[in-house]
Parts: structure tokens; C-alpha cells; sequence
């Protein structure tokens, strides 16, 4: 059930006034944002990212963000589209809300413990709606949540736009885009900045920056958190030499001025009273 806790820790924020319907909209956002981000979501499912947790969730590695996926973040995001799946095959009458009060009804009381299928057998057996496809698809396979064909049941919809800087997580923003994607993360450094991640087929992995890696300096001006992005977005050409320190020696890389993707995910909430009716605030 740690799928669902995940959406309950959130949505019962605004529910109770917390944040408003916008900013929690931002903040499951910037979950989209990290798991449309990691390529190993297409590698592991969240069954079984839950089953190897101990050995590979929790003990991860330099290339773990292009070979898994958190549970915990796309399992919130199964639940959503769960919720909705269930609201549309009931006319509204049935939703994620219903499916947790049976299973507090039959295993929560008395502290059973529940059966791998229990979702699946739950809603067949109980609101005669077959989740089966669903589940099948998004927790025992790699496929995205098709959240997009329901949205607009519950009044908004899902953009993406490209990064406004190295700190952009996710979410509604009124700054501008970047130019160029590094293709990385980074984390301040006593000098430069030391990558913390590398993403597949991005400029940083094409050029042969490694996790661990100090970039100090871009066509021979020193870099920092503050300055990286702009350094990248002013530079003129096809390349950029990139300067770092790998194991305590300094290495220059070329890296491609590669055009920013859309990989940062935003809501606008289009029928007000439909979402807040969703959320249950007035």
C-alpha cells in the first residue's frame, strides 16, 4: 500500500486547507517532473522496485536514475490514475477514497495482512469494475500512467515545458526557459559544481561526464551554481569545452549545445469547481 500513501500525503493537504488546490498541483508536478526524468522507469516496475527496495532502491548507485524507478514516486502517480480510472467507470459513485475504506473494513481493523491481488480482487468483487489491464500495465510493467484521457474529468490538464534553470523541480513557473540542457544535476561544491546525476542520451552523457565529476570552468570561465546555466545558454557555436576534475586530475570534455527538451511537467486547473469537487475543499 506504500503506493498509496504516497498520494494520500499530498492530496490530504489540500484537502484539509493545508496548501491550496494550485500548490498541489505543483507538488505532485514536481513528482511527474522525477519520474519522467528517470529512463528507468521503461527498466523496472514499481512491483518490482518494491520487491528489490533493501538491495537496489536503497543502496543506489552512479547510473541508478537511467536503471530504476521509486515506488514511492510513480506509485503515487499510479494511485492518482487510479482514482480517476475508478471515478469514470462508476459515474463518479466509486473512487480511491471507497477501495480504502473496504480494505480498512476487511484487513485494517482486525491487522490481517492482504494478498497480492487485493486491489485487483477488491474492486471486481465489491464495485464490479475490472482494474486488472491497469495494474497489469503501470505496476507490473514499465508503461507510463495514462493520466491525460482523464484529467479533464476533474477540471485540469498536464503541460511540459523546459527547465527555467538547474533548480527548476517541477510545476507552474513565470521565469524563462533555458537554452541548452547539461543533461545533469549538480550540487554546490567548494569549487565549480560536482555532478550528482547523469541522464542517458544528454549532452553530459554524450560528452563523458561521469557522476562524481567537479566541473569547474566552461570555455575557460569558472563555473558555479549561479553561473553554470548562464555559461551554457550565452555560449555561440555547436560545443562548449567543458573543464572538470575526475579522481584529482583536470580533464577538458566537449559538450554539445543541446536544444532543452520539455521534460518539466505543470497542471492548470481549467474547471475550477470540477477540481475542487475532485478535492472535496469548496
Amino acid at each position: 500500500m506504500k503506493v498509496f500513501t504516497s498520494f494520500y500525503d499530498d492530496v490530504t493537504l489540500a484537502r484539509a486547507g493545508t496548501i491550496t488546490p494550485q500548490k498541489y498541483l505543483d507538488i505532485i508536478a514536481q513528482t511527474f517532473t522525477r519520474v519522467a526524468q528517470n529512463a528507468g522507469r521503461f527498466k523496472q516496475s514499481i512491483a518490482e522496485s518494491s520487491f528489490d527496495a533493501w538491495t537496489k532502491f536503497y543502496k543506489q548507485d552512479a547510473s541508478a536514475t537511467n536503471n530504476i524507478v521509486s515506488y514511492y514516486a510513480k506509485g503515487g502517480i499510479v494511485a492518482f490514475g487510479l482514482d480517476l480510472l475508478l471515478r469514470e467507470q462508476s459515474n463518479n459513485q466509486v473512487s480511491l477514497d471507497s477501495v480504502m475504506q473496504v480494505l480498512w473494513r476487511d484487513y485494517g481493523k482486525d491487522l490481517k495482512g492482504t494478498p497480492d491481488d487485493v486491489i485487483q480482487t477488491l474492486c471486481t468483487n465489491e464495485f464490479s469494475i475490472d482494474v486488472s489491464d491497469y495494474l497489469n500495465a503501470v505496476v507490473y510493467g514499465t508503461q507510463d500512467v495514462p493520466l491525460s484521457q482523464w484529467l479533464s474529468n476533474i477540471g485540469i490538464s498536464l503541460h511540459y515545458r523546459a527547465r527555467t534553470g538547474l533548480a527548476d523541480k517541477g510545476g507552474i513557473s513565470t521565469s524563462p526557459a533555458i537554452k541548452h540542457q547539461l543533461g545533469a544535476t549538480v550540487k554546490e561544491s567548494s569549487i565549480g559544481v560536482k555532478v550528482a546525476q547523469v541522464f542517458n542520451g544528454l549532452a553530459a552523457s554524450i560528452a563523458g561526464i561521469y557522476v562524481g565529476d567537479t566541473i569547474i570552468a566552461v570555455n575557460d570561465t569558472v563555473a558555479s551554481m549561479a553561473l553554470l546555466q548562464r555559461l551554457l545558454d550565452t555560449s555561440t557555436g555547436d560545443k562548449v569545452n567543458v573543464t572538470l576534475i575526475r579522481d584529482g586530475k583536470l580533464l577538458t570534455v566537449s559538450l554539445s549545445l543541446i536544444e532543452a527538451q520539455k521534460d518539466v511537467c505543470y497542471f492548470s486547473i481549467d474547471n475550477t469547481a470540477r477540481f475542487n469537487e475532485w478535492l472535496g475543499v469548496s
